[in-house]
């Protein structure tokens, strides 16, 4: 393995981690912030700058970088073995990737409007296990490459 394929993989996977991490941590805000009274504001509020925090520090950054680093690997990859792009493991996994960027804007979205309507703990635990469970399958991927 080449030092620039490394370090990208090294930026890659962190990436992975602050994106993942924060989609999941504000799923969590989310649900804690459904246990709150209807009418308390303040509260409302409260979980809302936390969460809308924790997408901007941790997951959107994240996310740049997962998909600045995922395309320079597939670049490098793709220049090695261009058959590499016809791999369906790899072609399952960039329309989960798709698809967690949608379910980041949702996310973001939803985060945006709790100040105009209350967080359900059904959307919010709906939301966790959809990320993890794109996430799961996205390392199943990735490591077994079936």
């Amino acid at each position: 393995m080449s030092a620039a394929l490394a370090w990208t993989l090294v930026f890659h996977i962190t990436g992975i981690v602050f994106w993942i991490g924060g989609l999941l941590m504000t799923t969590q805000v989310l649900a804690s912030a459904s246990q709150e009274e209807p009418n308390d504001a303040a509260a409302r509020a409260c979980h809302q700058r936390t969460a809308q925090r924790t997408l901007r520090a941790m997951a959107h950054p994240g996310a740049i970088i997962t998909l600045a680093s995922g395309g320079l690997l597939l670049y490098l990859a793709g220049r090695h073995d261009p058959a590499f792009f016809r791999a369906a493991w790899l072609n399952i996994k960039l329309a989960i990737v798709a698809v967690l960027l949608w379910l980041d804007w949702r996310l973001w979205t939803r985060v945006r409007d709790l100040d105009h309507r209350p967080a359900a703990r059904k959307d919010a635990s709906m939301l966790h296990g959809i990320i993890s469970a794109a996430f799961f399958v996205i390392l199943i991927l990735v490591f077994l490459k079936p």
